[in-house]
């Protein structure tokens, strides 16, 4: 354990994940000193953001599993910045880890946001979405943290920040577009606080709030409970029945390059690590909760598909398309 503990405390490991976080997020908040006239600038320093940590991504493709514990970077920006002090113990709190599957989701984030970036250059105009590509390096900073956290805790913060980022990449512009925005919200926060009472439970179960620590099977009334609460955060995000109906409103009154970002690819992402999270890890599914997921995964397919062919606005058409296919993601997992 003690030799475990060396290799990942080694500085370049520590470098690697943290800087992954926090560089877009950094230039995120940097950026809004720029004012939106200058969108080709942003655009442009966006793009070699997400090339930075692209490139960071790669590197890690191919390390070792890795566990890292933030609470000296925590330390030095809360001392620096807020001029507090914090306790001695939150490194069990700020752990972050990188294991196959983070690795494999963060790479597939990093080539969205590449993709997607390259393509708002030319698509995005003056005053579209205000602050978008702000919005967008958050985003981008943030969905590496919920994959690389550890601490259900810790995992849950970037989540809603990823809920508001949501919200604000919607313009809002007329009442139909202001009422999808909050229709998201709603749900998405409706869902997170269904997820922290998961959390909650877990942590009462087991006394502990690292993915890695925890593993229950489902052969009781509490961890069912725990276990559903959680799988609503993950089939919200996701948008699978019967949470998805965000997901066909937010493709019709947001801009493509804000839709194409979040409910097509992050979000739908997200949602599905985090189901893999609380069926390989987090939970062992017995035979009725197999059930039920593949129930869910079936019926959101056919749902989806049936809500597609009535269709006349194709972008809500592939939206309906978009929950189509979490539903064959969900069924494997079932499966």
């Amino acid at each position: 354990m003690n030799e475990f503990a060396t290799i990942v405390s080694q500085p370049v490991v520590c470098g690697f994940l943290q800087f992954m976080i926090l560089i877009p997020i950094a230039a995120g908040i940097l950026l809004f000193l720029v004012p939106d006239k200058y969108n080709l600038i942003k655009g442009v320093f966006s793009l070699s953001v997400s090339l930075v940590t692209g490139y960071l991504t790669l590197s890690l493709l191919s390390s070792a599993f890795r566990m890292v514990a933030l609470d000296d970077v925590a330390a030095i920006l809360c001392t620096s910045f807020l001029g507090v002090n914090l306790p001695q113990d939150t490194s069990s709190f700020l752990t972050i880890t990188a294991d196959n599957i983070s690795k494999l989701i963060i790479v597939f984030i990093s080539l969205f946001a590449f993709l997607i970036l390259l393509f708002s250059l030319a698509y995005i105009k003056q005053g579209r979405v205000k602050n978008y590509y702000t919005w967008f390096l958050v985003t981008l900073g943030c969905s590496y943290g919920a994959v690389l956290a550890d601490n259900l805790l810790l995992f849950l913060t970037f989540w809603g920040i990823l809920g508001i980022t949501l919200y604000k990449l919607i313009p809002g512009r007329d009442q139909e577009s202001s009422a999808t925005a909050k229709k998201t919200l709603i749900l998405i926060g409706a869902s997170d606080t269904i997820m922290i009472v998961g959390i909650a439970m877990l942590w009462r179960l087991t006394g502990s709030l690292s993915m890695n620590a925890i593993s229950l099977p489902t052969d009781n009334i509490l961890t069912v409970t725990a276990f559903i609460a959680l799988l609503i955060g993950s089939f919200t995000k996701a948008g699978a029945f019967p949470f998805h109906s965000w997901v066909p409103d937010y493709a019709k009154d947001a801009p493509a390059s804000s839709s194409a970002l979040l409910p097509a690819s992050l979000d739908k992402l997200l949602g599905i690590y985090f189901l893999a999270r609380i069926t390989t890890d987090l939970f062992i599914p017995g035979q009725w909760m197999r059930l039920f997921l593949l129930t869910i995964g079936v019926t959101t397919i056919i749902t989806a598909v049936m809500m597609a062919l009535v269709q006349h606005n194709y972008k809500k058409l592939l939206g309906y398309h978009a929950v189509s296919q979490v539903g064959y993601m969900i069924t494997g997992f079932g499966l």
